[in-house]
């Protein structure tokens, strides 16, 4: 197994990767770990982590959900189905923590994107009670589903903004008098 192979296994954009995960696989001496690191600085081994694993590193081309949507590489096809897969996965986890799901929200770059992505996942949740309107779906929303027992939701998100206001609520907390501090806490 080569350490790309390894690390596209273990890595998703929701931080899924156990940090030991690297250690281990080098402890093992998994075939082309120690030339993939060897000389790396730790900047450039976050950078592969982050730029290079995914659906990248699933797919071998690119981490971008519109290119592997288009592409009729088998590999693209594949980690497509392996993020619709996974988003299942942990929908069904936390379903199941709450006892139930009333909704289900697509948001950032591919939930609010892709209808085609939105379709699978609804797919998925079906034995949840989703139902999705296809119509509605590539009309993007906001309401996306039939009559079911969990609504889905297309909800634009901006980044940038929370960004902001976060940024804003940290600076604000800093410069409270700590009376005020901790009258909060």
């Amino acid at each position: 197994m080569k350490y790309s192979d390894y690390m596209a296994a273990m890595q998703e954009d929701d931080g899924s990767v156990d940090t030991a995960d690297p250690i281990a696989a080098y402890e093992q001496g998994i075939e082309d770990l120690r030339t993939a690191v060897a000389g790396m600085t730790a900047a450039q081994v976050q950078d592969l982590l982050y730029r290079d694993c995914g659906l990248k590193g699933l797919s071998g081309l690119s981490n971008d959900m519109r290119e592997l949507q288009t592409s009729a590489d088998p590999r693209a096809a594949f980690a497509v189905e392996y993020f619709v897969y996974r988003v299942g996965l942990h929908a069904g986890m936390l379903a199941a923590a709450l006892g139930g799901l009333d909704a289900f929200v697509f948001t950032g770059g591919i939930g609010e994107n892709s209808p085609m992505i939105r379709a699978l996942i609804a797919h998925k949740l079906g034995w949840l009670g989703a139902a999705l309107d296809p119509d509605a779906n590539l009309a993007q929303g906001p309401l996306i589903s039939q009559r079911g027992r969990v609504a889905l939701y297309v909800i634009p998100t901006d980044e940038e903004l929370m960004i902001a206001r976060h940024t804003l609520a940290t600076i604000s907390a800093r410069h409270r008098p700590q009376s005020a501090r901790m009258a909060m806490a």
